[in-house]
């Protein structure tokens, strides 16, 4: 994961002479942190997060590599061409900007997702390379993640006679549990993540089930069934919300040159799905929601407030939640989505995008996007903007009204 860089004033001395700095001589980075003390405890009291006094895993060697082809039923991420059709940058969702040649992906700048959002539950299949050239230590070497329903991270790191902290080292799930093994490839070789994934159920807005993953690294299993506390972050454990039960899947820049290559998954419905799917949705009925009961979360723009996110009697899933915005900020570039949506803003003065052409709008003011149309929204004034947005999508409606 990303580390707060601080500055370092370095000073070069010469022995027997005045000290100076070489032109044009690039300075040595600072090693980066091997394990903390001053962050949260884990839920189960045991350990810090990213506690670097946590026992190591031992060290498992891996079997030769062996090439997994994918299976008939597979949905092919990432092949043998130059094709990232399937994928999108995360920030603003445009073209991958990424390197490719002969079906290897190299990361570059910005992390990427799926254009696909909705997977729940999967068998996916990733190969990847750190760099064979070692440059940095710890967290600052071959760094990269692989993320479940873009939330629950899979730690991708050269661990390969590297010291970090257990909890972030390669196949760890990251800021909550190392692998039961280190069973990591010397750098530069290919090494594989077979990774089954069971998303998580909510009945509501209420946390049924946690996330649920099983991993192999190189063959050698390094999670068996193993639950993760809430999405995985940096030196926090976030709580799960209703949005962590579908989406898509990510690779992360961490400013390390990481290549991927043959990337597949395989959506599962078992059993319980099946039943699931059978049975009608909880419907949500006439109801009251308190603007004195919503939790402000703070993110980088200004704060959010969820409200609901659930199917109604004519609506297959109608999700509300309140965004307020810093001056100058836009939550998001200009994108488009299948849901349509209106804004009604509270307070503040903001700037839309719709049919191409900029509106500006105060308090009061209603704004409607539909379906599939670029869209996006600044606040213009000086003080924080607030508005309410209320999305819905319908495809399945029909189905509902007929069961």
């Amino acid at each position: 994961m990303r580390h707060v860089l601080f500055a370092l004033s370095l000073a070069a001395v010469v022995s027997g002479a005045p000290s100076a700095q070489t032109p044009g001589a690039q300075q040595p980075q600072p090693p980066s942190p091997t394990g903390y003390q001053d962050t949260p405890m884990q839920p189960n009291g045991k350990w810090h997060i990213h506690d670097g006094t946590r026992p190591q895993p031992r060290v498992v060697k891996p079997g030769p590599f062996v090439a997994e082809a994918p299976p008939a039923d597979a949905i092919v991420l990432l092949g043998g061409g130059t094709d990232l059709g399937q994928w999108q940058m995360t920030e603003g969702g445009g073209p991958v900007t990424w390197p490719i040649a002969a079906g290897v992906l190299s990361s570059g700048k910005g992390f990427i997702r799926t254009r696909r959002d909705d997977f729940t539950d999967y068998q996916l299949h990733v190969e990847f390379a750190t760099p064979a050239e070692v440059k940095g230590n710890s967290q600052g070497r071959g760094n990269s993640g692989v993320f479940l329903n873009g939330v629950f991270e899979i730690q991708v790191l050269d661990s390969y006679d590297n010291i970090t902290y257990p909890d972030g080292q390669a196949s760890a799930m990251y800021g909550q549990f190392p692998p039961l093994v280190n069973a990591s490839r010397p750098p530069g070789e290919w090494q594989s993540y077979d990774i089954m994934f069971t998303a998580p159920r909510f009945n509501g807005t209420t946390l049924a089930k946690p996330a649920v993953v099983t991993v192999l690294h190189n063959g050698v299993l390094v999670h068996n069934a193993r639950p993760f506390w809430g999405p995985t972050a940096h030196k926090q454990i976030p709580p799960y919300e209703p949005s962590n039960a579908k989406g898509p899947i990510g690779l992360q820049d961490h400013g390390n040159p990481v290549r991927f290559r043959n990337i597949w998954i395989r959506p599962l419905a078992g059993d319980e799905d099946a039943a699931a799917k059978s049975a009608a949705p909880e419907i949500i009925g006439s109801r009251v929601f308190d603007w004195t009961t919503f939790t402000a979360t703070p993110n980088k723009t200004g704060a959010v407030r969820r409200v609901v996110q659930a199917p109604t009697a004519t609506l297959d899933e109608l999700e509300i939640h309140i965004t307020t915005l810093n001056p100058g900020e836009t939550p998001h570039a200009p994108h488009q989505h299948p849901d349509e949506e209106l804004l009604v803003v509270k307070e503040g003065t903001v700037e839309s995008l719709v049919n191409g052409e900029l509106k500006r709008v105060g308090p009061g003011s209603i704004i409607f996007q539909a379906a599939n149309q670029l869209h996006a929204i600044r606040n213009v004034g000086s003080v924080p903007a607030t508005y309410h947005v209320i999305k819905w999508n319908s495809p399945g409606m029909l189905r509902i009204a007929n069961r």
